[in-house]
């Protein structure tokens, strides 16, 4: 077994037994290693058949240049179909892996503000208009811990370009980008992004879920619910199903 699926399968078993301090709260989503998709379905039908996994998650960025719509990555999305599990995409600034941002070296305020957004719209446009969604439409992806205001912005080019150049480069999409986001895809949202109301009232609030980012150094956490709850540009409504309702369809967790 190559290092990388190894360290992917004894994390994802270090988490299970982290997860039975209370199964009932805590649960599986787990690890897998993009540097071989064949492996990474085999982890994936591991994880949620042996250890319950409720999802999987990835990097955004395109490990040795393979894009998501790659047929390289097909099987992963059968797969991930059949089981009914999403998969989480979450960018991150400490890996020696190369990530948008990454020519600002050093400086993490570069860094952090470009990678996660970044990484996040190239990995939402491969799988929207590489045609991931059309041909696995009952496959659902969350674009995690990178704030959600990118997305109206992102959702409305993508919209104008498909309709400039859908003859030549996606004849094989039966929808308008923003359609497939809506019926196959979830952003994350943090308690302190005091913007969340214009992204809302640009696309509903049945797409968004929440994350208190714990335990990384800019998390709210333990105040991140109470902050949230108290963002006064929000009605119960949204802060309810961003808490709630959307996290357990996102996950099947009923």
């Amino acid at each position: 077994m190559y290092k990388r699926q190894a360290v992917c399968r004894a994390y994802n078993n270090w988490l299970y037994d982290l997860c039975q301090t209370d199964p009932t709260r805590m649960k599986v989503a787990a690890m897998i290693p993009q540097h071989d998709p064949k492996e990474a379905v085999r982890e994936t039908r591991r994880a949620v058949e042996q250890l319950g996994a409720v999802g999987v998650y990835m990097r955004p960025n395109f490990v040795n240049g393979v894009t998501f719509h790659s047929a390289d990555y097909a099987e992963l999305w059968a797969t991930l179909q059949e089981l009914d599990v999403p998969v989480g995409f979450h960018e991150g600034t400490g890996s020696t892996y190369r990530q948008d941002g990454s020519e600002f070296g050093a400086n993490r305020l570069m860094l952090h503000a470009c990678s996660h957004p970044s990484g996040m719209m190239k990995a939402m446009i491969s799988m929207i208009c590489g045609g991931v969604f059309e041909s696995f439409p009952g496959l659902r992806a969350a674009y995690l811990e990178a704030n959600a205001g990118w997305v109206p912005f992102w959702l409305g080019r993508m919209d104008r370009d498909y309709e400039l150049y859908r003859e030549w480069d996606a004849p094989f999409l039966t929808k308008q980008p923003s359609e497939y986001f809506l019926s196959n895809c979830y952003v994350g949202t943090e308690a302190d992004e005091a913007e969340l109301r214009y992204t809302v009232d640009a696309v509903g609030n049945t797409n968004i879920v929440f994350s208190s980012d714990y335990p990384h150094h800019d998390s709210e956490f333990p105040e991140s619910v109470k902050e949230f709850i108290g963002n006064q540009g929000l009605t119960d409504q949204t802060k309810a199903r961003v808490l709630w309702d959307n996290c357990a369809r996102l996950y099947g967790l009923g």
